[in-house]
């Protein structure tokens, strides 16, 4: 029945982090985007599902009723100033009759649309009023769309996630502070005795002969 709908967000997965509804919701998103536009198009359901379909037939009816009866009055008496109010409601009659006409069409084609409706979803139109029915899809219309916004919620909390994993598994960041680039040089410098890896080899070797090295002591015979 049509109230599986609102327990689709009560189907856990395995590992209980997720529902059926947000994995339909997810699905719907990747392939056919446009239908999870239903809830805002759907957005009058919040108002019709406090409707009473019942009672506003009945008052329908009612009002029809009246209006025969204030067609068919006919006092015993008459007078001038009875006919004289008599004329003076007759533009409010034809008004009154063409409105009432004008409701108890809409209401026939509510019928049967109501009608149609059921049978398409399989509910027994008798057994069931349509706000029973516009209450369940307003509701199953807000799941779907809190289930959207929860999933757009977790793919943004991956993608910062994915975003610190890569800065911190980046060769540059796994660099010791002391061997990384100095702000503004031009190339990587490695200072032995006051010479750079940048002078010419001539300057290098003749700055061997510079070095100076601990005098070693001779050994005892």
């Amino acid at each position: 029945t049509m109230d599986s709908l609102v327990k689709l967000g009560e189907v856990k997965s395995v590992d209980r982090k997720t529902t059926l509804l947000h994995y339909l919701t997810q699905l719907l998103a990747d392939k056919h985007p446009h239908i999870l536009n239903l809830p805002e198009e759907f957005a009058e359901l919040s108002i019709v599902r406090h409707w009473d379909t019942q009672s506003l037939s009945l008052q329908l009816q009612e009002q029809l009723a009246a209006l025969e009866r204030l067609r068919n009055t006919r006092p015993e008496t008459t007078s001038p100033a009875l006919e004289s109010f008599r004329q003076a409601q007759q533009p409010f009659l034809q008004q009154a009759t063409a409105a009432l006409e004008v409701s108890c069409g809409l209401e026939s084609n509510f019928k049967l649309i109501w009608n149609s409706l059921s049978e398409y979803f399989g509910e027994d139109p008798n057994e069931r009023r349509p706000e029973d029915l516009f209450m369940l899809f307003d509701q199953f219309f807000r799941h779907l769309r809190d289930a959207h916004v929860a999933n757009q919620k977790q793919q943004q909390q991956h993608h910062h996630q994915k975003i610190s994993l890569s800065r911190s598994s980046s060769p540059q960041s796994l660099l010791p502070p002391s061997t990384s680039r100095g702000a503004g040089s031009d190339s990587d410098t490695l200072s032995v005795t006051g010479l750079s890896l940048t002078d010419p080899p001539s300057l290098l070797l003749r700055s061997e002969s510079n070095l100076s090295l601990p005098a070693t002591q001779p050994q005892p015979n």
